[in-house]
């Protein structure tokens, strides 16, 4: 796989994910459900709220079959302070890696075939609150397997396990892609 890290990574990118069958490999950041007429469609579908996952028609079977795992060592979340944004990372305390609870689909059209990914949302743990209302649903690594094999509960992340601290505004467009964009 030829895949370089990302310190921006940005909707509708090529990303890695693992699936039910262990594998890494590159999807597409926007999720295009199978029936989707227009791939522009997944512009639109880079996040999965956890509470309506079952009555969505986008997501309810992907719930049941085509689970995914995003890894990542943190994610971006703005806060608005005033007439400004503010862009935080967001990384675990100890420098570990995480891993996002996503859905996945394959489309085929004249584009070709084009797999994508979702990552599901869930509302923020009391750290999170402070900056958004909605953050990733992080998987503990013990849930990876579950998470894979069958559906579950996604709930906040613990709260004290998480940093958050602002970052340079170059984080606010994607050509941006080095590490120098985790700097305050």
């Amino acid at each position: 796989m030829d895949w370089q890290p990302q310190y921006n990574a940005a909707p509708s990118q090529m990303l890695p994910v693992v699936t039910a069958s262990r594998k890494i490999e590159l999807f597409k950041w926007g999720l295009i459900p199978g029936w989707a007429d227009d791939p522009a469609v997944g512009n639109r579908m880079i996040n999965a709220r956890a509470e309506t996952l079952t009555v969505k028609a986008a997501f309810k079977k992907l719930l049941a079959t085509r689970r995914c795992i995003i890894p990542a060592n943190g994610f971006y979340e703005w806060k608005k302070e005033g007439t400004h944004r503010m862009p935080y990372y967001i990384a675990q305390a100890d420098g570990t890696p995480m891993a996002f609870a996503g859905l996945w689909d394959t489309w085929q059209g004249r584009a070709g075939v084009i797999h994508s990914f979702t990552i599901i949302t869930t509302t923020s743990n009391a750290q999170m609150a402070r900056i958004h209302n909605r953050m990733p649903a992080i998987l503990p690594p013990e849930h990876y397997t579950q998470w894979l094999s069958r559906p579950m509960a996604l709930e906040p992340y613990p709260a004290d396990t998480l940093t958050a601290r602002i970052i340079t505004m170059k984080v606010n467009n994607p050509r941006h892609n080095s590490p120098d964009i985790l700097d305050p």
